[in-house]
């Protein structure tokens, strides 16, 4: 089966930093719409002796970045099929589940 994350950037054009912060939270299934407002980043930290990298979620760079993105009916079905936790990551278990 293909990835699910993959499929959902190409239905709705979502950046990667985008589908990497979604939470079921943000999934409207009411209004079949996804709610961005959040991103995801790997940061450099330069001054650390055990990690080399952070991982942060942030609010986007701009206002017009948050948005609500309608949810085709290929991936609602999906969507309601696999729902989660209102405060898990979108990926968390999913993609564990698709392989």
């Amino acid at each position: 089966m293909c990835n699910f994350g993959i499929l959902l950037s190409l239905y709705t054009d979502l950046r990667i930093g985008e589908v990497c912060a979604l939470k079921w939270e943000d999934v409207l299934f009411d209004e079949r719409v996804l709610y961005i407002h959040q991103t995801m980043q790997r940061l450099q930290i330069t001054n650390s002796s055990t990690s080399k990298t952070e991982i942060t979620v942030s609010s986007p760079k701009s206002e017009c970045s948050m948005r609500k993105i309608p949810i085709p009916d290929k991936l609602y079905d999906f969507m309601v099929q696999y729902r989660q936790s209102d405060m898990a990551f979108f990926f968390d278990r999913l993609e564990r589940q698709i392989y």
